[in-house]
């Protein structure tokens, strides 16, 4: 079932925050997977678990980042050391392959990596690694990623309601069908019976010949007689649309009650043995399967 959160908490008195968001798509079993800045590594297990608390099926993905406050100009220092060291290789390459020195070398040099600094990023890099270990910080991460998850957990419930209401419907269509079903097996019996007639009274008019008409008419009826399978499929679509009612996490029991819909549905059409059942049947099948498509959202 697909759904989305997103929080954000405060890292620190100069504005920098931490921000979390959780991303959930369809999919049979869990798998989570979390992203995290390097000094929060060592919690993937602990999101993990707070995770598989609320969510128990989908493809779920946990991004959590740390967006630092603004760097002050007066905070960039040059390397220059460094760049003359890349602008003098990088002079020497184009002597090499005859290609004009142009300024394009000097932006090149500056964009290259430990050449533009913020004089603060060691305090920056400390901060983060005191920030990893801090209970405190650790506390407040927590919470915004619980928040996340009660938002996509939200987003997943509402999409779930529609979706109930949508099965709701196929339902009644199938069991709107099977009324026609049972309507259009007395109409068939009646077609079959009065067909064999014909055809056993062109070959045998005497009396014992009309009593052996009436035993093979009851027996082959009996044969194409699914009585049975009419009433095992009202059960289902009864219980299947009692447990849709039910506690979350049902996805997979209304998977298995569809699988015995779907097998009554088939033995009716074997043994309808007439155009107009085995059309209703194939709309019946295509009703099915519209649940069974939703069922992958359901958890």
């Amino acid at each position: 079932m697909t759904g989305y959160g997103a929080a954000s908490c405060k890292a620190d008195s100069k504005g920098a925050q931490y921000e979390c968001v959780v991303r959930s798509l369809n999919a049979k079993q869990l798998d989570v997977q979390v992203r995290l800045p390097a000094h929060w590594e060592h919690r993937e297990g602990a999101i993990r678990k707070q995770v598989e608390t609320h969510l128990q099926r989908g493809r779920i993905q946990v991004a959590v980042s740390y967006v630092p406050q603004g760097v002050a100009s007066k905070d960039v220092a040059i390397d220059e050391a460094l760049f003359l060291q890349y602008y003098g290789r990088l002079h020497a390459l184009a002597k090499q392959v005859g290609h004009p020195s142009t300024d394009a070398l000097m932006a090149t040099a500056l964009r290259l990596p430990g050449v533009l600094q913020s004089k603060s990023s060691a305090d920056q890099d400390e901060g983060l690694r005191a920030a990893g270990r801090s209970a405190k910080v650790w506390k407040a991460v927590s919470h915004c990623i619980q928040e996340a998850i009660a938002a996509c957990v939200r987003m997943r419930t509402q999409e779930g309601a529609v979706l109930g209401t949508q099965m709701k419907g196929y339902l009644d269509k199938i069991a709107d069908d099977l009324q026609k079903v049972a309507r259009e097996e007395k109409r068939r019996d009646a077609r079959v019976q009065k067909k064999l007639k014909a055809q056993w009274e062109d070959a045998f008019r005497n009396s014992e010949s009309q009593e052996r008409f009436h035993q093979e008419l009851f027996f082959y009826l009996e044969r194409m007689s699914f009585e049975e399978e009419k009433v095992r499929l009202g059960k289902h679509l009864a219980y299947f649309e009692e447990t849709l009612g039910t506690a979350p996490g049902q996805g997979r029991k209304l998977g298995f009650i569809a699988q015995e819909i779907n097998r009554e549905i088939n033995t009716l059409g074997s043994k309808a043995h007439d155009a107009v059942i085995q059309g209703i049947v194939v709309e019946m099948k295509n009703e099915l399967e519209k649940i069974k498509e939703q069922l992958l959202n359901v958890l």
